[in-house]
């Protein structure tokens, strides 16, 4: 039910953009699948080194957390960096083969419109829905959260512990939102913290 609501919710803000756009004459843009540069942005997010920092920062954070909350960390920092790299090319490698199977570019892409609100809803939106002009579901996204989810429930070698599906999927699934928030604000992001540094 939150998961309708959010979607409503997020169409709502959608719709409205896409009606600013109209009313501007802009015209819409078809989404087109590119395979060189669908392929680029695969290696990139699974072998760059700004891959291995994220993993190491998640795996370094979850790992402080979970001694902070329970006094212990049943899983070795090293252990989770390489948990976490794991999940990353599971997830992008099923989200990359789907989109090729589909031929579909599901590429989070920024909305180009003014205003907060505008751009905080086409991000909720388009967090699970992809293509401008044409949306559609964002197939490879929920493939890939299950997906892993399902992959490493069965074979997590890195744990001994039996990971929960459920979690993990829900938690790939807010990354998601994460993501597609980072891509919508990160110009402004990067301007206020340079800002900041300057002072």
């Amino acid at each position: 039910m939150a998961l309708l609501l959010f979607f409503h919710g997020s169409r709502s803000a959608a719709q409205s953009q896409s009606q600013i756009k109209s009313d501007l004459d802009e015209p819409v843009r078809a989404a087109t699948y590119d395979t060189r540069e669908e392929a680029r942005q695969y290696f990139d997010s699974v072998w760059s080194p700004q891959a291995l920092g994220v993993s190491l920062v998640s795996a370094s954070a979850g790992s402080a957390f979970r001694t902070a909350w329970t006094g212990f960390s049943e899983h070795p920092c090293c252990s989770r960096i390489g948990g976490d790299l794991a999940r990353n090319t599971i997830a992008h490698s099923i989200e990359f083969g789907t989109s090729a199977l589909l031929r579909r570019d599901q590429q989070f892409k920024p909305s180009g419109v003014h205003g907060f609100r505008g751009r905080a809803g086409y991000a909720a939106y388009h967090a699970f829905v992809a293509g401008e002009g044409d949306d559609q579901l964002a197939y490879s996204r929920l493939a890939a959260a299950f997906g892993t989810a399902w992959i490493t429930d069965n074979w997590h070698p890195w744990q001994r512990a039996k990971p929960n599906p459920w979690a993990q999927a829900s938690w790939a699934l807010g990354r998601y939102v994460l993501r597609s928030y980072w891509v919508e604000f990160k110009p402004d992001i990067k301007r206020e913290a340079r800002k900041l540094f300057r002072r």
